[in-house]
Order: C-alpha cells, then structure tokens, then sequence
C-alpha cells in the first residue's frame, strides 16, 4: 500500500511555514529600520543638547573681560565631541555682515594683542576651521550676541558655538 502526498513531517508543514517565515522577516526588518530611525535622531538630538550646555557655560558672565576669562570660560566644558567657540565682531550696522566661510574666519575672530602677537578669542586655535572641511559629519553652530570689554568701554560681538561630530 503506498501513500501518495506524504513527504514527511516537515514537509506537510513546509507551505504553512513558509508565511510564517516571510512575517517574521517582514517584522524584524520594520523594526530593525524603526530602531536605526530612532538611533539616529537621538544622536543629533544629543549633539543639539550638547551644543546647548557648551553654550550655557560659554555664555556664564555677561561680559568677557579679556583672552585668559575667555579661555578659563573654554576650561570648564568638558564633552567627547569635537567643538570649538570663539569670537567675532558684531558691528551694529546690519549691511556690514561678513559670511564667515573657511578663508576669512581666522580673520575675522576678535584678536587679543599680547607680547607682540595677536591670540584669537578661540577655544583651540588648531582646529579652527577643522569643521568647515568635514563634508560628511553633522555640524551644528549656534551663535549668541554677547559683549566685551575693551579698554573703557563695552563691544558688541558674536559667541560662535561649534559642535561636529
């Protein structure tokens, strides 16, 4: 006596496993892509958060006296991104507004003269303009009106707040 459509106990089961199979793939691939969209906007929501507590230790005093209350403001953050601040002029004539790009920035950061040099109002002065030259990493620049002191009187200028990664 011989038994036709019998395969075995798998393959009775196999066209019933197969949509099965194809749900569980089709799930898992939703939510893999679920958590890699979740992935990356908390990594930039955490890149705008750290560029907002940079910010907030950089804009602690009201007025920056002169480069060494600058650089011990830039001492006190401490983060794993990359990041840099500095200042720039703020001239109150809105015509005047230079756009910064990679070959004028190093000369428009306010300057401090000392022992016959001039020390740029900058975080770290080696890695300037590293960010402008990163096409593929997420930057983030916030910028602040804040003010100086010059001599006996007080200067408007831009508090630039770099953050890349």
């Amino acid at each position: 006596m011989t038994r036709y459509g019998f395969i075995g106990a798998i393959g009775d089961d196999l066209p019933s496993l197969i949509p099965i199979f194809l749900g569980l793939m089709i799930f898992f691939s939703v939510f893999l892509n679920t958590y890699n969209v979740y992935k990356n906007n908390t990594d930039l929501y955490s890149l705008k958060t750290e560029v907002i507590n940079i910010s907030a230790i950089m804009k602690e005093e009201p007025v920056i006296l002169n480069l060494d209350s600058f650089k011990k403001t830039c001492s006190k953050v401490q983060t794993k991104h990359n990041w840099n601040a500095f200042l720039v002029d703020l001239d109150l004539n809105s015509s005047n507004y230079v756009v910064l790009d990679k070959e004028n920035l190093e000369s428009e950061i306010l300057k401090e003269e000392i022992d016959d040099s001039n020390e740029l109002y900058a975080c770290n002065t080696s890695n300037i303009t590293d960010f402008i030259t990163r096409a593929n990493s997420e930057i983030i620049i916030y910028h602040y009106p804040t003010t100086t002191q010059k001599d006996l009187y007080i200067k408007p200028a831009r508090l630039y707040v770099v953050v890349w990664r």
